[in-house]
């Protein structure tokens, strides 16, 4: 089982925004040459029974069952884009 952290800018984002459940999720962009990326929503995934569910800081934290992190660490950190906004990202995927 992966292990799983929130960061403290991550936590105050999700209180400040009144969000219980968040999904970490795999998302391939290209075409000729596709890359994969992790990213982090914030609803409950589709299909939940394809995800591992994990409590931390009283947030439900739903991660799709097939993503390796490296060191099985998942690190949910609060991030800015350039005009400011705010999003989360996830950890390392392993690659392989």
């Amino acid at each position: 089982m992966k292990r799983l952290r929130l960061t403290h800018r991550a936590l105050d984002y999700l209180k400040d925004k009144q969000v219980q459940v968040i999904t970490v999720d795999l998302e391939s962009y290209g075409a000729s040459l596709p890359v994969s990326v992790a990213v982090v929503h914030e609803a409950v995934p589709q299909k939940p029974e394809q995800y591992e569910k994990h409590l931390v800081d009283n947030i439900t934290i739903y991660v799709f069952e097939p993503m390796e992190f490296r060191g099985n660490l998942v690190v949910i950190d609060r991030k800015k884009k350039l005009f400011g906004q705010a999003h989360l990202v996830a950890g390392d995927l392993k690659l392989t």
